[in-house]
């Protein structure tokens, strides 16, 4: 990330699923240090590769959201997925993870869960610090935790 740049401070670092919004545009820009990988969609029938050094790019649009398919396929635990689709290694099984196709009310609700990582790498390390345990208490002093909230909501985290 480089956070002189504005326009990262909204960015965020999902562990989870990858959440996408039905019939908007989704460009992925894909990379790889190592080896040659393979990003594979086989939902969306699309499969492009990554090759080191030379970034590539895939441009989709989901149609269908995850709760339209469980319904269209029958399939409770339908779900979207994202792999590896090219050998590349001892961890290439553990390469995969899931897509949630939703509509933009459902990601809008989703993404006021997230903390943009600007927050977490550059704005929470530059607070100032809790005081000391036992120190006097001034009610008057507005606390640092309602700071951290207030700025916890970047603007255009859910205008995306």
């Amino acid at each position: 990330m480089i956070w002189d740049d504005a326009a990262t401070h909204d960015d965020i670092v999902s562990g989870g699923p990858l959440h996408l919004v039905v019939n908007k545009p989704v460009k992925l820009v894909i990379g790889a240090k190592d080896v040659i990988h393979s990003v594979g969609l086989p939902h969306f029938r699309l499969k492009m590769d990554a090759v080191p050094g030379t970034p590539t790019t895939l441009w989709f649009t989901p149609i269908k959201t995850t709760k339209e398919m469980i319904k269209e396929t029958g399939r409770e635990n339908f779900v979207f997925e994202i792999a590896c689709d090219q050998m590349c290694g001892a961890g290439h099984t553990g390469m995969r993870g899931e897509i949630i196709v939703e509509t933009q009310e459902e990601y809008d609700q989703w993404m006021a869960t997230q903390k943009a990582q600007y927050q977490t790498a550059v704005v929470e390390k530059q607070a100032p610090a809790a005081p000391a345990a036992g120190a006097a208490k001034d009610s008057s002093a507005k606390k640092p935790a309602d700071s951290a909230a207030v700025a916890a909501k970047p603007d255009s985290a859910t205008t995306k």
